[in-house]
C-alpha cells in the first residue's frame, strides 16, 4: 500500500531528505545535546567516562524531569508517559545495582541527583 500526501497550494512540497530527517530523528535538538554533555561531565568519575552507573542515572533523571514536565501540559501523550516509565525502569534497575554492589557510590549518587529512596 503506497501513502501519498498531498499538500495546499500554498505550501511546497518538503524534499525528501528533510522529512526523512524529521520523522525518524527527532532528537537533535542542540539544547538537549549540551545539556547531556554538561550532564555527563559533571558526574563522570574520569575524563573518558560515559557509560559508569552514575553517568546513566543522571542523564536519566535529566530525562525523566524533562518528560514529567511535558507530560504536565500534555497529559493525554501516551507515547511519552511510556517512555517515561522506560527511563523510570532503567534508572531503578541502574540504582538497584549500585545498591547491591557498591553501597557507598550508592548514597553519592542518590545525594547528588537529590533522589528520595
Amino acid at each position: 500500500m503506497k501513502v501519498t500526501m498531498f499538500y495546499p497550494e500554498y505550501l511546497t512540497k518538503p524534499e525528501k531528505s528533510s522529512l526523512l530527517i524529521h520523522i525518524f530523528m527527532p532528537t537533535l535538538n542542540p539544547a538537549r545535546k549540551q545539556v547531556k554533555s554538561t550532564t555527563i561531565k559533571k558526574h563522570q568519575i574520569h575524563n573518558d567516562d560515559s557509560g559508569s552507573p552514575e553517568v546513566q542515572i543522571a542523564v536519566l533523571t535529566k530525562d525523566i524531569d524533562a518528560l514529567v514536565t511535558h507530560l504536565k501540559a500534555n497529559h493525554k501523550d501516551h507515547s511519552s508517559r511510556r517512555g517515561l516509565l522506560k527511563k523510570v525502569g532503567l534508572r531503578k534497575s541502574q540504582l538497584r545495582y549500585l545498591q547491591t554492589n557498591e553501597p557507598k557510590r550508592y548514597q553519592k549518587v542518590l545525594l547528588a541527583n537529590k533522589l528520595d529512596r
